[in-house]
């Protein structure tokens, strides 16, 4: 899980922290999700989750265009904020921004 939390961090620029990763066949899992928000923000964090399921036969990661089944989410927390009234840009623009 610290590896996958990691690369996300790095990659998202904000904390991240998964309590466990698990891979099978068919299935993704992580457990305890939290993903922060960055400097500035009001909320302390941008997405929490008990757990979460990916739901996809292994080999539909090799492909060019990977398709999913089935994503499910369990207690999940989605934290939104706009920096401003009238504008569509905020918290998760920052995250999501390459």
């Amino acid at each position: 899980p610290d590896m996958v939390a990691n690369n996300l961090s790095k990659k998202l620029k904000v904390a991240v922290e998964i309590d466990s990763f698990g891979l099978s066949w068919g299935k993704i899992d992580a457990k305890n999700i939290q993903v922060g928000n960055p400097p500035g923000a009001i909320l302390a964090k941008a997405f929490t989750c008990r757990e979460i399921d990916v739901l996809a036969p292994f080999t539909n990661y090799l492909r060019k265009r990977v398709i999913i089944d089935e994503i499910d989410l369990q207690d999940d927390y989605l934290g939104l904020e706009f920096d401003s009234a009238s504008g569509a840009s905020g918290n998760w623009t920052r995250i999501a921004s390459p």
